[in-house]
């Protein structure tokens, strides 16, 4: 036990301050620096809604990762969904699992099924899907076409950057 217990205390506290302080002014200084390597006209944040902000959608490789067979069973697929509603998303998701665990046929099959849904029929994420189910199973011109008809019925510019991206890389030669 210190002699003045107290003092020792109020030290320690100033002795701790002061290392916060050179910390804090230490971090200051590497944001500083990491800012002035930024560009000035990149260095505003954009609102959400704006386009810059939002220049990348992964709604379709998120759609994609999530039924991917090395997930575990628990993990992945939709059969407990499907049996729980009736929701045409939920459906789209199932027929992605299915392609990824059997096969792109069998998700093609599962989508031929979701095409008569009038809630999904012209939705652009089943030609999407089915774009990238041709893709695999090597049918690039079919797979061109499905891209080009998804981006033209999306609404969201990612979106269909994206796709049309998609779309000309296959066009290109992969």
């Amino acid at each position: 036990m210190p002699e003045k217990p107290c003092a020792w205390l109020i030290q320690v506290a100033v002795r701790r301050f002061a290392d916060h302080v050179r910390a804090e002014a230490a971090r200051h200084r590497r944001e500083a620096m990491v800012v002035s390597l930024v560009p000035p006209e990149d260095q505003l944040a954009l609102a959400a809604d704006e386009e810059a902000a939002t220049s990348r959608d992964d709604a379709l490789d998120l759609l994609f990762m999530c039924c991917h067979p090395a997930l575990s069973p628990p993990s992945r697929l939709y059969g407990l969904l499907l049996r729980m509603t009736d929701n045409p998303m939920v459906m789209l998701d199932h027929a992605i699992a299915k392609a990824m665990v059997h096969g792109p046929a069998a998700g093609n099959q599962r989508l031929d099924a979701l095409a008569g849904d009038a809630r999904l029929a012209k939705h652009h994420r089943l030609d999407a899907v089915r774009a990238h189910l041709l893709e695999r199973a090597g049918d690039r011109p079919g797979a061109i076409a499905l891209y080009r008809r998804a981006a033209e019925r999306t609404a969201s510019t990612p979106e269909r950057n994206y796709l049309l991206t998609h779309a000309a890389r296959l066009g290109e030669g992969g």
